[in-house]
């Protein structure tokens, strides 16, 4: 430190040139420099003789006439005290002006024309994989010794022809000192590829870049998975969740989404993440609920780990798209950077994703401030939340007193166990905070996306002078014509009134959203085959009540339900209760589930059963407007089953009205059958016309009603019933 070199630290100093090294360096010392330096050197020496560095300095810089000023004789007062990197403390070397009197001169000469010798000292600092200080004492003792760091044996350096002769003054040869030879160290990219490899070494090498200027809305989408920064609960154990993400290229919006926890496996005390398999799934929720560009194509941009389309899905993408799907790869490090390298381990180029992989680093930063945050690094890591720290101890123990209390028989009530907090966050809870982050990033106008004023994805805006609110300019075109002239001369005389707003993400992103095309859900099957079918421990399901329901604790904690009904246009049925069906369900988009045949032919694509909400009456009405339609849909098939028994009903009905009513001579035009079609429905429902009866006390008058079926509209269910077996 320079507060420690105090004037007896230096009291062995000589601030006088010696005069060997002045008649050592006259040929390389002009005497006009060499007096330079020697007035230098005394008034260093007056320095040093004074009792206060800094008002000597200022005192001695105003006799110069501005040759020196205070701050720099203090520097060079304390660099003459402590040394540099060419040479040591009280050097007399340290006050000569170089640029006038390069004493290297010659030296530097002697290294520059022998090129093998600099090829071969960027040899030596390439293999020091930390420094070249290293390097360069491994030269000398090359050069003393006859061997290297390795004792093998070195009999000649190269670009000398014989063995280099040590200069007079220096003790080495002309040029090897360690700030010359610096001065001829190796490219920085050649040293990061033979230090550490191609990937590091891509850093430094010739950028490729490209512009979003002149893409087209949908072309690109790019895939990528993701650990994210937090620590959440799930299975009582405190681990990141994962996620995978898609984003589309023009607009920059995180258009997709699919999260999960991290799931521990008990049995082999494994971590199981994220997998190929589940990326397929990914993939394919994204082309059923975003779609994709069925005129001009789309590309994906993959990796080649986890988040990879293998060649199996890449061409069952192109056989269900017509062509229009097309998988891109992005480059492979680990070729050698030279040939005595060995290839480095395989890994894809992050930078062919470049914008998917920078928008986890701002979804990071807008989840920063949630609890138990892993941070960036092990270096800036929370170290209460880090890895059997406090926060994983104490929630560890909060378990096992309730595994104690369980196995006493006072365990406690699950409203109880609910109230319990934790130093974690649970999923369930962290997933609506990620969503939510997410969804602010694609609605954030303030973004400095590439190429965007090129674009013109800018919405014009203006405002009254009264006004602080900026109204947009589909308001200005909603005026009258003479509210407008006066408008218009307003803004034109005041163009702070008028101002362009920048579109947020997901502005640009619906607003091309039209232009994609959704992957129909009755191709599911034959995309990923019957090896990707669900396997809810068994081979197929069967509907029951109407539905088909298992259990999946990565898709939903309770019972997963569909509607055992098509949902499409073509045929909108219900599937036959007791029947059995090979079902696919995605587990990224599970809305849906195609049930298909032994053979593989889709019979249904069925709808999620959404539970309704007791106090919600609309949802409930909804529901039981389905069961409705079901019960519909069962008596329609039960009457074209059994319309000779409904025929026979009528005649006895109609019979025995003649014998004990003459008056029913002759058939009621207003009481004959009529057709009414329910909504749903695949048949017609023969009902009985709602024409009123004549003769409420005529006995007789009521015996036709026997004659038709009751119509579905008396289906016997209630609100109550039908919630009541809803909560069960």
């Amino acid at each position: 430190m320079i507060s420690d070199l105090t004037p007896a630290a230096a009291a062995s100093y000589s601030f006088t040139v010696p005069p060997r090294d002045a008649i050592a360096h006259t040929r390389l010392v002009s005497s006009e420099a060499m007096e330079e330096c020697q007035r230098l050197l005394r008034v260093l020496g007056e320095i040093h003789a004074s009792a206060k560095i800094l008002p000597a300095c200022r005192r001695l810089a105003a006799g110069l006439n501005g040759k020196w000023g205070a701050a720099r004789l203090r520097a060079k007062y304390y660099e003459f005290l402590r040394g540099n990197d060419t040479y040591p403390a009280g050097d007399w070397r340290i006050c000569l002006n170089h640029a006038k009197a390069p004493i290297h001169r010659a030296d530097i000469a002697s290294v520059t024309r022998r090129s093998s010798f600099i090829e071969y000292w960027r040899k030596l600092g390439e293999n020091h994989h930390q420094d070249w200080a290293a390097a360069h004492d491994e030269l000398l003792k090359i050069w003393r010794t006859g061997f290297d760091h390795l004792n093998r044996k070195v009999t000649a350096i190269p670009g000398y022809d014989q063995w280099p002769a040590a200069d007079d003054y220096f003790g080495y040869p002309d040029g090897w000192s360690y700030a010359n030879l610096m001065r001829f160290q190796s490219d920085p990219y050649d040293q990061a590829a033979a230090r550490v490899g191609h990937a590091f070494a891509s850093q430094q090498r010739l950028p490729v870049l490209t512009t979003r200027v002149g893409l087209q809305f949908g072309q690109y989408f790019e895939f990528d998975d993701h650990e994210f920064n937090q620590r959440v609960l799930f299975q009582r154990k405190p681990m990141r969740p994962l996620g995978f993400g898609a984003i589309e290229l023009l607009s920059g919006d995180i258009c997709h989404l699919g999260m999960k926890p991290t799931l521990w496996d008990y049995d082999e005390e494994v971590k199981r993440k994220l997998t190929e398999k589940e990326f397929m799934w990914f993939v394919i929720s994204l082309l059923t609920t975003v779609g994709y560009r069925a005129d001009i194509g789309t590309r994906f941009i993959v990796e080649r780990g986890t988040a990879a389309i293998r060649a199996w899905l890449e061409a069952a993408l192109l056989r269900v798209t017509n062509d229009k799907v097309i998988v891109e790869r992005g480059g492979r490090f680990g070729k050698p950077a030279h040939a005595g390298q060995f290839s480095g381990r395989a890994k894809g180029n992050f930078r062919t994703k470049a914008l998917i992989e920078g928008a986890w680093a701002i979804v990071d930063n807008q989840m920063d401030s949630l609890p138990a945050q892993t941070g960036r690094g092990r270096d800036d890591a929370p170290e209460g939340f880090s890895p059997q720290a406090g926060a994983e101890k104490y929630t560890a123990a909060i378990f096992r007193h309730l595994d104690a209390l369980q196995a006493s028989g006072h365990s406690l009530s699950p409203d109880q166990v609910a109230q319990l907090k934790f130093p974690y966050p649970m999923y369930d809870a962290w997933r609506v905070w990620a969503l939510d982050a997410v969804d602010r990033i694609n609605r954030d106008p303030n973004h400095t996306l590439e190429g965007w004023e090129k674009l013109g994805v800018v919405q014009p805006v203006w405002r009254l002078p009264s006004q602080s609110a900026w109204l947009p300019w589909s308001a200005y075109a909603a005026l009258p014509s003479a509210e407008q002239a006066v408008v218009k001369a307003m803004l034109d005389s005041d163009r702070s009134l008028v101002k362009s707003n920048r579109l947020s993400r997901h502005d640009v992103f619906c607003a091309g959203r039209t232009q994609l095309t959704l992957l129909p859900w009755d191709l599911l099957p034959s995309l990923v085959g019957p090896e990707h079918a669900l396997n809810a421990g068994q081979e197929t399901l069967e509907v029951r009540a109407g539905l088909l329901r298992f259990e999946c604790a990565e898709m939903d904690s309770g019972p997963i339900e569909f509607v055992a009904r098509d949902f499409r246009a073509a045929s909108n049925a219900f599937l036959p209760n007791g029947e059995k069906y090979v079902c696919y369900v995605n587990p990224y988009a599970p809305t849906h589930l195609v049930a298909t045949d032994a053979a593989g032919k889709v019979a249904a694509v069925c709808p999620r059963y959404a539970r309704a909400c007791r106090s919600d009456d609309h949802a409930v009405e909804k529901l039981m407007g389905d069961q409705q339609a079901f019960e519909a849909a069962a008596r329609a098939r039960l009457n074209l089953r059994h319309a000779d028994e409904a025929d026979a009903k009528r005649a006895m009905v109609a019979g025995n009205q003649r014998l004990l009513d003459p008056r029913a001579a002759q058939p009621d035009p207003a009481r004959a059958r009529a057709l009414r079609r329910f909504e749903g429905d695949m048949a017609d429902l023969v009902e009985p016309s709602a024409s009123p009866r004549s003769g409420a006390d005529d006995p007789a008058a009521d015996l036709s009603d026997f004659a038709a079926p009751q119509p579905a509209a008396n289906a016997e269910s209630s609100r109550d019933d039908f919630s009541a077996e809803g909560l069960l």
